[in-house]
């Protein structure tokens, strides 16, 4: 027989995000950080147990300023393009660790990693690449990219659109849940407990206040002393 307790309890949530489709969540909302008006790409590690370690997305290094340095893409300079500028979501994110190792993590990217951001991920031990897009994968550069993860045994694999499904994340700002549903008992118990320790908070302040009161009576009184006797002595003097 169930208890009561089996009885009313509700199971969990169903739906939830998995954590693979989680982790390309955050990529992708990384990206959204990027000044770039023709590609945002977003990048997040995590360790082999699953915890976020670092976050990036591409744009100029500090104190570089995003008015002055080109974003264009093509020019006859080469210098009045981003190219030679721009740093890449996987180095910010590899260097964004603050000297962690990230020896064993997985990298997330929403684009595939191009032959430089791959020599970076293999320097710093990273061993499986996830990529949401892999648009320029007959560049030489990407090729490049592939030829180096091989050799150096570094998995990729593209983002399994099974995990996500047909779901779309959504974020609200201006709807924000409350943390949890409480009965009216319990709203009655944490409306008594925030009186009493405003009750409390008013006591303390109302006797710090007289405490401060007295001490300053009594300076004023041990003032008043001196001065009377400072004039009797120069009475006699």
């Amino acid at each position: 027989m169930m208890s009561a307790m089996q009885e009313t309890r509700s199971g969990k949530r169903e739906g939830c995000v998995s954590k693979e489709a989680w982790h390309m969540a955050m990529a992708i909302l990384a990206s959204k950080r990027s000044k770039d008006p023709v590609t945002q790409v977003g990048c997040v590690i995590v360790d082999p147990k699953g915890i976020v370690v670092s976050m990036g997305y591409n744009g100029f290094p500090i104190g570089c300023s995003d008015e002055e340095l080109p974003w264009d893409k093509h020019a006859d300079n080469p210098l009045e393009t981003k190219f030679p500028y721009v740093c890449h979501a996987e180095m910010n994110a590899i260097l964004n660790t603050n000297d962690q190792d990230v020896s064993g993590c997985i990298l997330y990217a929403t684009l595939f990693p191009c032959n430089e951001c791959a020599k970076m991920i293999i320097q710093a031990g990273i061993k499986e690449v996830v990529y949401l897009c892999n648009k320029s994968k007959d560049k030489p550069l990407v090729v490049a990219s592939r030829t180096l993860f091989d050799m150096a045994g570094v998995t990729y694999r593209a983002f399994d659109m099974e995990e996500a499904g047909s779901r779309t994340i959504k974020i609200n700002f201006r709807q924000v849940p409350p943390p949890f549903h409480r009965s009216p008992q319990q709203d009655r118990a944490c409306k008594q407990t925030t009186d009493a320790s405003a009750a409390k908070k008013s006591e303390r302040e109302e006797n710090e206040e007289e405490a401060q009161q007295r001490a300053g009576d009594h300076t004023s009184a041990d003032t008043e002393g001196t001065t009377h006797a400072m004039k009797h002595l120069s009475l006699h003097a």
